[in-house]
């Protein structure tokens, strides 16, 4: 099995857990997203300076679901399994404090390593000289001793960032912070509109 199907089926074992926990709480789920809330996720559309072809829109699957008990919102992105070349798992939560956005981040975390384990993936972390936010992780990850991807979990405030994405990969710090710091700048600036009623 190769290192991007065996990320994918561990990813919607990860995914099916957390939908069906999810599910029973009171919560909403949605694939209207607004723009400014799909530009804060990562598509195959961030990777076409990396000879990723795309077209003019994401070709994945968006959805927020919004959790009214706990009162936070999450929005993700998840490549279709046709696509060539490249799987992305994408997600920003907003939770209602910094508190809860780093228990998310570590229960996130364990639920990730339990797929991956599943998977025969491991994960070497890449040594950043300034993390991002609060809290971050940036992993290379390896299936068969070869990098097939990165892992990358940031909190800032009270927002979770994570990514998962495999066909391509970042193994120096300089690289992924050419990738990446205009991303992360999007998402600290994010904010979810307010309901009023």
């Amino acid at each position: 099995m190769n290192g991007k199907l065996a990320l994918a089926i561990a990813m919607r074992r990860y995914l099916a857990i957390v939908l069906a926990s999810t599910l029973l709480l009171s919560c909403s789920t949605s694939n209207d997203l607004t723009d400014s809330e799909k530009s804060v996720l990562l598509t195959e559309l961030d990777f076409r300076e990396y000879g990723l072809k795309g077209e003019g829109q994401a070709a994945g699957r968006f959805t927020k679901t919004v959790d009214y008990i706990n009162r936070s919102t999450e929005l993700s992105y998840e490549t279709p399994d046709d696509i060539e070349g490249i799987y992305i798992s994408s997600s920003v939560v907003v939770e209602r404090s910094a508190a809860d956005a780093l228990g998310t981040e570590l229960a996130n975390k364990a639920g990730v390593l339990i797929g991956f384990k599943a998977a025969g993936i491991q994960e070497v972390e890449l040594a950043m000289s300034k993390p991002y936010g609060a809290r971050s992780t940036v992993s290379i990850m390896k299936k068969d001793g070869k990098p097939i991807g990165n892992r990358v979990a940031v909190v800032v405030d009270k927002k979770v960032i994570m990514v998962i994405f495999s066909g391509i990969y970042f193994d120096t710090e300089a690289r992924f912070r050419e990738f990446f710091d205009g991303k992360i700048e999007r998402v600290t600036t994010f904010q979810l509109p307010v309901k009023t009623s």
